[in-house]
């Protein structure tokens, strides 16, 4: 999709905001479990996510333009690699046309970050009063403890290799 876009919009703006990669892979498991798109527990889901994607990228690979439903809505682990993915657009998009904002960030100190957005976007700052969230679905079980400790290891050397990506930028 990076390489089509830049054909499309070569000086597009690039806005990336980062949720806590255990958080995400949650939400999304428990959206699609709402929407009846995932049969698995959380924990089978994330065993079968690596055999579930398998076939999809061989297939994407051949074929920039397949619709996939595996890669849009299991990846619960791999959309949390966000190193992989921003390394994958910077060498499209200069960093000049990047910025990358942490979702914490933004909900504890929102004038700042955006003003830092509005900057980037070289467009006039204004107050934003008023600020409410959206798309909050009420999960109706809470994640193990031990799931959470598996993800905090398996996230840890991702996160430690964004870290130091974004502390070279």
């Amino acid at each position: 999709a990076a390489e089509r876009i830049k054909k499309l919009y070569p000086n597009m703006k690039l806005l990336i905001i980062l949720r806590n990669p255990i958080d995400r892979a949650w939400s999304q498991f428990q959206h699609n479990k709402r929407l009846l798109r995932e049969e698995l527990s959380f924990e089978e889901a994330l065993k079968m996510e690596e055999i579930r994607m398998e076939n999809e990228l061989k297939i994407l690979e051949k074929d920039p333009h397949y619709k996939t439903f595996s890669l849009w809505f299991h990846s619960y682990l791999s959309m949390g690699r966000y190193y992989e993915q921003i390394k994958k657009w910077s060498k499209i998009f200069s960093k000049e046309q990047i910025l990358i904002i942490n979702s914490d960030e933004l909900s504890k100190n929102t004038q700042e970050v955006m003003k830092t957005v509005f900057r980037f976007l070289n467009v006039h700052a204004y107050e934003i009063k008023n600020i409410s969230k959206f798309n909050i679905g009420g999960y109706k079980e809470n994640m193990s403890k031990k799931t959470r400790e598996q993800l905090i290891d398996y996230f840890k050397i991702h996160n430690e290799d964004l870290e130091k990506y974004l502390s070279k930028e």
